[in-house]
């Protein structure tokens, strides 16, 4: 073995440590590898070999994680709640673009236009985290657990549509119309298919690999027609899970087949978020305070959106907060068009963590003072203990 192929696996030997590590603390390990890709990339230590390469490579699990998450969309589910989580979702992606604006407009550190992009930027929520924190609390079968996991896919969609203006060098009103456009054409014609897959798969049907394989190919086709078409090509890869989230047994295979090798690309693609961030720079008292007064941006107009959900607006609000992968896509887009200073990519960094590290936190302290009142004020709680032995008692 060359030197390099020694770096190469002692990085991702590492990346999975630290994230282990990060998730046994309670912590996301997303937080993990990007620190790993701080301490250990270009800024920092230099050990990584191909850093290119491996950037690359991560843009790759990227599209597969958006993929996968199209997969795991429940048609259903976004019938019987969309109303109620569109409204989360809406306000959980406008409030903290205004706000972020508004509030970096004014240091005299960041262009207004930085402000705006950093705003961008935290209005995303993370779809698998509030998935994952729903499921650890025993709430993703009640209503509550369904309106989250519900609000953060469509904010992220929204966010994915905010991504393809992003990409955009002007701010024309033609400049923005366009890949707003081409973004509502690729959901649109995401939804028709998604409609028309699982009829044509009844009518031929295909081994799971296969369908699989096919769920693949059209990713790759839908990302490249939706950047041809003015839109962000993750929107593409979304739109072909989404359209194959209907047909039975396709997300389980490809969390079998795909699942394991992309899991290591996505640790890669978070720690490349490091590759850019200098050490120093994010450790800087500028970064560091501005990074502050951002976080609380990024958390109180997130908790804010638990407004829109009367029956238990905390645990909507807390669970909005945390934070994922297209947050620090579209930070990084920004700075690698030149649109964002590297000052203005370490403070979003530091919101982008700090809303991730206490979003699983809070939520699991509210819910733990919640329950252990024993004043039954709690309805949610109630229900989802309640559903097993309802479930047990049914009649056959």
């Amino acid at each position: 073995m060359t030197p390099a192929a020694y770096a190469l696996a002692g990085f991702l030997a590492a990346l999975y440590l630290v994230g282990e590590l990060a998730r046994r603390c309670g912590a996301p390990a997303l937080v993990g590898e990007i620190i790993v890709g701080l301490v250990l990339g270009p800024y920092g230590f230099d050990v990584v070999p191909q850093t290119r390469a491996c950037t690359i490579a991560g843009e790759l699990g990227l599209a597969l994680l958006v993929l996968e998450g199209g997969l795991h969309v429940d048609l259903k589910t976004l019938r019987e709640v969309g109303g109620v989580a569109s409204r989360v979702a809406v306000a959980g992606t406008a409030l903290p673009a205004l706000a972020a604006w508004g509030l970096l407009a004014l240091l005299p550190a960041f262009t207004a236009r930085e402000g705006l992009l950093c705003g961008v930027a935290l209005s995303s929520t993370a779809i698998g985290m509030a998935a994952q924190l729903m499921t650890d609390l025993g709430l993703i079968e009640t209503e509550l657990g369904r309106v989250v996991v519900t609000a953060a896919m469509v904010d992220d969609v929204l966010s994915l549509v905010l991504l393809a203006v992003v990409r955009k060098s002007t701010t024309t009103f033609v400049d923005v119309a366009k890949p707003v456009g081409a973004s509502a054409a690729v959901v649109v014609a995401g939804v028709g298919l998604a409609a028309l897959t699982p009829r044509v798969v009844a009518r031929r049907p295909a081994p799971p690999d296969v369908l699989v394989a096919m769920a693949l190919a059209l990713g790759a086709g839908a990302a490249f027609a939706a950047d041809a078409a003015g839109s962000t090509p993750l929107l593409g890869c979304f739109a072909a899970g989404v359209c194959f989230a209907s047909v039975e047994g396709v997300a389980h295979r490809f969390d079998e087949v795909v699942g394991p090798p992309a899991a290591w690309l996505y640790r890669v693609f978070f720690a490349s978020i490091g590759f850019v961030v200098p050490l120093g720079r994010l450790a800087s008292a500028p970064a560091a305070l501005y990074g502050l007064l951002l976080s609380l941006v990024a958390v109180l107009t997130k908790v804010g959106t638990g407004l829109f959900y009367r029956e238990d607006p905390w645990k909507v609000g807390w669970a909005m907060v945390g934070r994922g992968e297209l947050g620090f896509v579209m930070a990084l887009e920004s700075f690698h068009r030149g649109r964002t200073s590297r000052l203005a990519l370490s403070v979003t960094v530091w919101a982008l963590l700090v809303a991730t590290l206490v979003s699983p936190v809070v939520l699991r302290r509210l819910l733990a003072r919640t329950r252990g009142g024993g004043d039954g004020d709690d309805a949610e709680t109630r229900r989802a203990e309640a559903a097993p032995a309802a479930k047990a008692a049914a009649p056959e």
